[in-house]
């Protein structure tokens, strides 16, 4: 029984330490996918930003052309002078330099040297199919860049037809850096509203294509110019790990004080099991020992009796003897009985005392004139040495005669070689001190421990051999506390 019990209790533990084994893995899986759902969607969050940003701000240059040519237009028809392209320049602060061409290949120029003019000329001719003056039904826009002196340009060049603005049959312009990164882009980041959603330390900027950009930045191409730049975001996503692992503590401490309580509450169920059985069988073994030592005395009454009914015995002392023999097991019975009750009545609570005036001493030498024949017939050699002096006091004379016949009992019990018994009774100071001493086999330290608990059932062996069982609920504190 304790084998299966005890399998089932470990296949059980076992069982509980799997499940809680596979609900922490799954729950760090699903914290793990999460934090993996949610930073994949940031990026994309911020990676759409960020090329909204490129559009944004390629949008914003191609209606800085459009105002740039509408005003070339109203100005070329009221004859284009150097003072108006300069007034131009001003009036466009996204424009770094303007070159307008003549028919016939004349040029004015605003803000930019003879070389850097040649040099745009060229460049234009080299990147585009159409020429610079000529009929043409259309008049696109066309962009180009190139590196000038060390340093990145962005231009772009519009070819015009004749009919269209007179003489004039192209111009090209450059972009301002500078003004584009300084000014440009940071409006256009305030007003998409972006920087306010976003925890980034650096905001939106612009990187230099030649060189790589660090893991933190989210980077987006242009589409049209700008092909040395890129629109970078550096966007911290250290928060987001921090609030993970905080996440992934905070699960770790939860699973641990789960497993920890369930772990602490398998062991005490299985204590409290094997405490029930220990109890179980203790007091069957218990019960099995009392109906022994109950058939004893039975055995003897009834031995007793059927000699007196056959008259068998000789002489009146012999007769009276027998009576006395039966008497006496008569109370041992129902000592043993009383016992049993008592021991029943004190497990639940139910014990009842009654207090009177009397002395012990008057107790105790009533018990020797019942039981004295009971000792000697058993072998037992009693001594006694008590004050007769001693006053009396209130105490239950029925409860505190079974405290002397149980240790008298016990004493007879476990003193099976050496079979000597003193009672003494004397007054210590304001106490009084009452003990019966034997010669016994002794009862060691761990068993006399649990005495002071209201029941306790011990098993006394020695040598191997089982003496018996000392029930010490009664003898002990609840009475004699009283």
């Amino acid at each position: 029984m304790k084998r299966r019990v005890r399998g089932l209790l470990i296949v059980a533990f076992v069982g509980i330490l799997a499940v809680t084994v596979l609900a922490l893995g799954m729950g760090y899986y699903y914290l793990s996918y999460r934090n993996a759902l949610m930073h994949e969607a940031i990026s994309n969050k911020v990676q759409m930003s960020v090329d909204q940003i490129a559009s944004d701000v390629e949008h914003a240059i191609t209606r800085i052309e459009n105002s740039l040519l509408r005003d070339i237009a109203f100005s070329a028809s009221k004859d284009l002078t150097p003072d108006g392209m300069t007034q131009l320049l001003a009036d466009h602060p996204a424009i770094a330099t303007l070159l307008v061409e003549f028919a016939g290949g004349s040029y004015y120029t605003a803000g930019i040297s003879p070389p850097m003019a040649k040099w745009l000329q060229e460049q234009a001719k080299e990147q585009s199919a159409l020429p610079l003056s000529g009929d043409v039904e259309r008049s696109p826009v066309r962009h180009f860049s190139g590196v000038y002196g060390a340093e990145p340009v962005q231009a772009g060049y519009w070819i015009t037809p004749d009919s269209a603005v007179g003489s004039i049959s192209g111009f090209i312009y450059t972009f301002d850096l500078s003004y584009v990164r300084s000014t440009l882009l940071p409006n256009i980041e305030r007003a998409s509203q972006r920087s306010d959603s976003t925890d980034s330390r650096e905001g939106i900027i612009l990187v230099d294509n030649q060189h790589p950009h660090e893991p933190s930045y989210v980077v987006s191409a242009f589409e049209v110019i700008f092909p040395f730049w890129r629109v970078a975001y550096k966007y911290d996503f250290s928060a987001m790990e921090r609030r993970s692992n905080a996440e992934l503590l905070v699960y770790s401490g939860i699973v641990f004080f789960v497993l920890f309580f369930m772990v602490l509450s398998a062991y005490f169920i299985g204590l409290k099991i094997y405490q029930q059985q220990r109890l179980v069988q203790l007091k069957s073994e218990m019960v099995s020992h009392v109906s022994h030592d109950l058939k004893t005395p039975l055995s003897l009454i009834r031995m007793y009796t059927e000699t007196l009914m056959l008259q068998r015995v000789y002489g009146v002392k012999n007769t009276r003897d027998y009576y006395q023999t039966i008497l006496s097991e008569c109370d041992h019975l129902h000592l043993l009985i009383n016992n049993n009750l008592d021991f029943s009545c004190i497990e639940k609570g139910m014990k009842k005392y009654c207090f009177t005036l009397g002395r012990f001493s008057d107790v105790i030498a009533e018990i020797l004139s019942q039981y004295g024949d009971y000792i000697k017939d058993k072998g037992f050699d009693l001594t006694t040495d008590i004050d007769a002096d001693i006053p009396g006091f209130s105490f239950d004379q029925l409860a505190m005669s079974q405290v002397v016949i149980n240790l008298l009992d016990n004493a007879i019990k476990f003193s099976p070689v050496v079979k000597v018994i003193l009672m003494t009774l004397k007054r210590v100071d304001d106490t009084l001190e009452f003990k019966i001493q034997d010669s016994g086999i002794g009862i060691g330290l761990k068993t006399c421990r649990p005495f002071l608990s209201p029941i306790n059932v011990c098993q006394i062996c020695t040598e191997g051999q089982e003496l018996g069982y000392l029930l010490s609920s009664i003898p002990s504190k609840p009475m004699v506390a009283l």
